[in-house]
């Protein structure tokens, strides 16, 4: 991204190497230019009372540079916590000792455990610049780790999100010390818990049934491209990066198998081409599909060369959720409920975790287990029966 020069007094330069050194992104310290600007040449002291007002006056400035800006100023401070969004091979190649090692094991284990390459970047990098800001503090191993460092780069952080990073980073090296407790030590220390609860949403049996009403009736008002990719979403559970890049060597008509590499975990997968489905695209091929050099399965209307958009999809996708009268008002829509939908009801039907992960395409059967609290079913198998404790009727309400 190309910025528009900026040109702040020298005495600044300090603050601005430290933010480079700490892994502030060319945005961050950009935007921290631009609000030395508004402080540099004003004659008011620098007193609370005119960051204040400052502050107020240039509201589309966030809290985060006026605070980096008036420590500065008021006592000269440098006293950074680090940006955990600095790329890792920044920070990685600055480390040394244990901790070079440990980022060569994080590299080994992620082989091992067959993460993706995008988990590997994003869990990589803040545990990369975490590593070297406890290096900076003259730290050189977690074994003996200093309280108060480790608090200012893992709590002060003002993007707390990437704790669970850093959390996962010290989870997957936990092994490379022969003290199992040297890095859940460092977890521990916080009584460390995920700030996300993430809850997995579904469609309702309801839902789901009117979706696929409209799916398989021909008189839906739905095209051959638009009604094939909506089943394919609907019977496969494949992720929508995967259905863009569909080809059409992709689909086996011997073998009644749609196989694809999946974009997320770069692995193969294989998935059964139901009949209605089958039929559905073939009918688009045939009828709807133009005739073009493309190897791409679906393209976009009027760009017929183009694979499959994300703008197209999400039309279609709200065009399917319409025609079925289906979170009109609220809730989430999107063919990624599809993706659950799948997983809810095998599970349901008793399926083995191991075998609708396989199906799936995901790295670990245990990725499934985010469903299980969401599948009735099996939150009844949870609980308790109370037959053995009478209750007086009146609990129970007239």
């Amino acid at each position: 991204m190309r910025f528009v020069p900026l040109v702040v007094h020298s005495r600044y330069q300090p603050l601005l190497d430290a933010m480079k050194e700490f892994g502030y992104c060319d945005r961050m310290i950009y935007d921290t230019k631009r609000v030395i600007l508004l402080v540099q040449d004003a004659p008011d002291e620098r007193t609370d009372d005119f960051f204040l007002r400052i502050r107020q006056q240039n509201s589309q400035f966030k809290n985060r540079f006026f605070d980096l800006v008036q420590n500065f100023e008021q006592t000269g401070s440098l006293n950074l916590t680090p940006s955990f969004r600095r790329k890792p091979n920044g920070s990685s190649s600055k480390l040394i000792g244990e901790f070079k090692e440990l980022m060569d094991y994080f590299d080994k284990k992620s082989i091992e455990n067959c993460y993706c390459p995008s988990k590997i970047r994003t869990v990589k990098g803040p545990g990369a610049v975490f590593l070297l800001y406890l290096q900076n503090q003259g730290i050189n191993t977690l074994k003996n780790f200093d309280n108060q460092a480790v608090i200012n780069a893992f709590v002060s952080n003002h993007e707390g999100f990437y704790m669970d990073y850093i959390v996962k980073f010290l989870n997957t090296c936990s092994d490379y010390y022969t003290e199992k407790t040297t890095c859940n030590a460092i977890i521990d220390f916080f009584n460390y818990k995920s700030h996300r609860s993430k809850v997995t949403e579904i469609l309702t049996e309801e839902e789901s049934d009117k979706i696929m009403k409209v799916l398989v009736d021909n008189e839906s008002n739905l095209s051959c491209e638009e009604r094939a990719v909506g089943l394919i979403f609907f019977f496969t559970g494949l992720r929508q990066c995967d259905v863009q890049k569909l080809t059409l060597s992709d689909v086996d008509w011997n073998r009644s198998t749609i196989s694809v590499i999946q974009s997320k975990t770069k692995r193969p997968v294989s998935v059964p081409l139901r009949p209605v489905v089958g039929n559905a695209i073939y009918t688009y091929l045939i009828s709807e599909r133009p005739t073009t050099s493309s190897l791409s399965l679906f393209l976009t209307p009027n760009k017929w060369n183009m694979p499959l958009t994300k703008a197209y999809l999400r039309k279609v996708c709200n065009k399917i959720y319409d025609l079925a009268n289906v979170r009109m008002e609220s809730g989430r829509r999107g063919f990624h409920l599809f993706r659950h939908n799948i997983a809810i009801r095998l599970l349901e039907q008793d399926v083995d975790m191991s075998i609708i992960s396989s199906a799936l395409g995901h790295e670990s059967p245990k990725s499934v287990e985010q469903y299980l609290g969401v599948t009735h079913k099996k939150l009844k198998e949870c609980a308790l029966s109370i037959d053995k404790y009478p209750l007086n009727n009146s609990i129970y309400g007239e």
